[in-house]
């Protein structure tokens, strides 16, 4: 008997249930399902748990992976939309929805127009028909096999959403060449360069130009407010990944360090996490994954054979500013990791960061 042609799917659960029946089936495991889909495990776990639609390219992969036919798995996911869609929400669920998200700031920032109906302006910026596929595709809690946060943050999930889902309009349209580990590695030693320079006209540019030639899709947001995202990262598929900033403090040493903080994710961590840098780490807690996050951003700016000499700095003006060209970046970053050793106090020697503003980083953005 042909398993497959006689299938009968409950058309109100999300694919992936027809999915799992038929790899317990044919006795098939999740590592070789996931090496023949060729996606990441988490855009699969994604599909499983209905997070992510199966358009006509993932059909084909499932046709090839498991059988049946391309169609069939095109109407298995309309199907399952269909139901979603029918789930009416009430009038109060649609007003607590919106009153969680951060509408004024959206409105501010132009990623929504004003609108009578501002619930359905909402659907259209998350690219979702209802409130239960807004729960399904973008919301972050510990339930989520995509995140791993901080239960303290759950309650902010709506705004930091609201600030990822714009970084990845954005970086939708940031053409990158495949990723490369080894190539994004390498070319760290460049970007560190950058530190240096004092215009964000300049830099900005630069930077992303040199992430997308490693298929990074580097992206400034500012963050509305209740999110306190200072930075991203996620794969878009297993050839783009996204590196989201949100220019925090507007300062060099903290954006410098929280960018190599989130490039350490991409090159020490697996493509199947959505990592989250909050902007108070103590008050928040830290994982396992964001404590060697930060071990890799301080060594790649100042490695461990020269923290004896910066503990030496002190308040040698002099030296710092030596220390910090020998190390190639900015004064601004020394300062920032004597201030995070407790080598000097935290108000010491601010004058050497530089302080940048929106408009510059404004016009260093092309979208």
């Amino acid at each position: 008997m042909n398993r497959l042609a006689d299938l009968k799917p409950n058309w109100s659960s999300c694919p992936g249930s027809t999915i799992i029946d038929i790899l317990k089936e044919k006795s098939i495991s999740f590592n070789e399902f996931e090496a023949q889909m060729g996606l990441p495990k988490a855009h699969i776990e994604g599909i499983l748990k209905g997070y992510n639609i199966i358009d006509e390219a993932t059909a084909n992969k499932l046709q090839k992976a498991l059988g049946s036919t391309t169609s069939f798995w095109i109407n298995r996911e309309n199907q399952y939309r269909e139901v979603l869609r029918s789930l009416s929400s009430s009038e109060a669920e649609k007003e607590a929805w919106v009153k969680s998200l951060p509408i004024k700031d959206m409105l501010k920032f132009g990623w929504i127009k004003k609108s009578e109906n501002i619930f359905q302006e909402c659907l259209s910026f998350f690219n979702v028909t209802n409130i239960e596929s807004w729960n399904v595709k973008h919301k972050i809690d510990n339930g989520n096999p995509a995140f791993r946060i901080s239960p303290k943050i759950e309650s902010k999930s709506a705004s930091i959403a609201t600030w990822l889902r714009k970084g990845e309009i954005i970086a939708e349209k940031i053409d990158c060449a495949k990723w490369d580990k080894e190539l994004f590695t390498d070319k760290l030693d460049e970007i560190k360069k950058l530190t240096r320079e004092k215009n964000p006209r300049k830099f900005i540019p630069e930077l992303i130009k040199i992430c997308s030639s490693c298929g990074v899709a580097v992206v400034i947001v500012p963050t509305p407010s209740g999110c306190p995202a200072s930075g991203v990262t996620k794969f878009l598929s297993n050839e783009k990944a996204l590196l989201q900033l949100s220019f925090r403090y507007l300062r060099d040493d903290n954006f410098w360090f929280t960018f190599f903080h989130e490039a350490g994710h991409l090159i020490l961590h697996e493509k199947n996490r959505t990592h989250i840098e909050v902007t108070d780490r103590n008050a928040y807690g830290q994982s396992d994954e964001e404590i060697e996050a930060n071990s890799f951003a301080a060594e790649v700016l100042i490695p461990y054979y020269f923290q004896a000499e910066m503990k030496n700095i002190r308040s040698n003006k002099r030296k710092l500013i030596g220390f910090a060209s020998k190390m190639g970046i900015s004064p601004g970053i020394v300062v920032g990791q004597m201030q995070h050793n407790n080598i000097v106090s935290p108000q010491y020697l601010n004058g050497y960061k530089r302080f940048f503003n929106w408009e510059d980083i404004n016009d260093a953005l092309d979208y």
